[in-house]
């Protein structure tokens, strides 16, 4: 028994070292790709500035394009045109599976 409890402390110590960020970025991969799709083209600068990079804390999608926030959400003196809540909305299972997939992967790896 003592043998079975160490076994499984050595596994649960494995997983301690998990690292979810990639899920995390491919999360956000999937909403960058729809947020090009969606968001309105006139230049294509707002969309080209649409990425996704890894941070200290995970991920994040990132609009690079300085007036991205009155697209998203308008102004007194233009409609909202959103781009990145839909791309969220649309995938939120997508982004759900695909993290899951990353993570039960790693953690098959690691035991």
């Amino acid at each position: 028994m003592n043998n079975s409890v160490s076994k499984i402390t050595k596994e649960m110590n494995n997983l301690k070292n998990i690292n979810c960020k990639k899920a995390l970025l491919e999360g956000a991969k999937i909403i960058v790709g729809d947020a090009r799709l969606i968001v309105p083209v006139v230049t294509g600068y707002l969309r080209d500035s649409i990425h996704s990079e890894e941070t200290d804390n995970g991920a994040e999608v990132r609009v690079d394009a300085d007036y991205a926030s009155f697209v998203e959400f308008g102004t007194y003196k233009m409609r909202a045109h959103p781009f990145i809540r839909p791309a969220v909305d649309i995938n939120k299972s997508k982004i759900e599976n695909k993290m899951k997939e990353i993570i039960e992967k790693e953690v098959k790896e690691k035991i």
